[in-house]
């Protein structure tokens, strides 16, 4: 056998038991994730409190818009957590173009 040829097969062997222990951290996350119900629900309900802002709708098309016009639309949205929604800033995708105005900067459940 040829020194090249054992570098290969050794290379090959490094590679297949590093596969090996990826494959096997990877399946034991996801039995510690599945399992993870089985320790208590205060884990998954901490996850999932919170203030959380709900949109009915997340856009509107205005259509074609001449200069003079100024077109306008209300987005309603309300806070679906439980706790005080606070809204510190909005981000508009065309910042020259849409001027919002927030109605109110706190929004209880």
């Amino acid at each position: 056998m040829t020194n090249s040829y054992m570098k290969n097969n050794a290379s090959k062997k490094n590679r297949i038991f590093s596969s090996m222990i990826y494959i096997a951290f990877y399946l034991l996350f996801i039995i510690m994730v599945q399992a993870l119900p089985l320790f208590g629900a205060t884990t998954i309900a901490l996850a999932n409190s919170g203030p959380s802002i709900y949109f009915p709708e997340d856009s509107w098309d205005f259509g074609e818009i001449t200069p003079d016009e100024l077109p306008t639309h209300i987005f309603t949205f309300e806070n679906s957590g439980d706790e005080i929604l606070i809204i510190k800033w909005v981000k508009v995708s065309c910042e020259s173009c849409i001027d919002p105005l927030i109605s109110t900067k706190e929004l209880n459940p």
